[in-house]
């Protein structure tokens, strides 16, 4: 029997911490998540992240998860933005979703170890955006981050009202 539908306001089934890694030259560190028939969205290119444990801020998961993920540290997390997804599979799954950009120097992923994933790349977002496996909400958020200078600029005052050109 299928639990009813949840609501976009309900608790979440899953917390889950994610890291936007980006280098100095704008590319964005991925993984291609395993292929295999027991986890979501095998085979995709995906960010680096994880649950949320009990006890753990979303901060922390997050630092917890890259050291779980690719035995590295960051200096560095700035808080970039936060979703609740409500995913369509055939057991519909409420996600909280808490997105970190991390700066990692180019030089820096020589030296990291993945040790979750198929494999992991570098990526201009219009590389990803041309791919045809990347998970969607991942590469959206890769597109807000990449275009934030111009998206998410302070909100300039309105001109007064009759000033306004006709017709708008």
């Amino acid at each position: 029997m299928h639990r009813p539908r949840p609501s976009i306001t309900d608790t979440p089934d899953r917390y889950i911490a994610v890291a936007v890694l980006v280098t100095e030259t704008q590319r964005y560190l991925m993984k291609r998540r395993d292929d295999v028939p027991w986890i979501a969205f095998p085979d995709q290119w995906s960010f680096f992240g994880g649950g949320i444990e009990a006890g753990e801020t979303p901060a922390q998961a997050l630092c917890r998860e890259l050291r779980e993920e690719l035995g590295w540290q960051p200096e560095t997390i700035e808080f970039f933005m936060q979703t609740r997804l409500l995913l369509p599979f055939p057991e519909a799954v409420l996600e909280d979703i808490t997105f970190y950009a991390v700066p990692i120097a180019e030089a820096a992923i020589a030296g990291l170890t993945l040790m979750e994933g198929a494999e992991m790349r570098l990526f201009h977002a219009a590389e990803l955006q041309a791919m045809p496996n990347v998970i969607p909400q991942d590469l959206a958020v890769v597109l807000m981050h990449a275009r934030r200078d111009i998206l998410f600029r302070a909100k300039q005052a309105a001109p007064p009202a009759d000033s306004m050109p006709s017709g708008e």
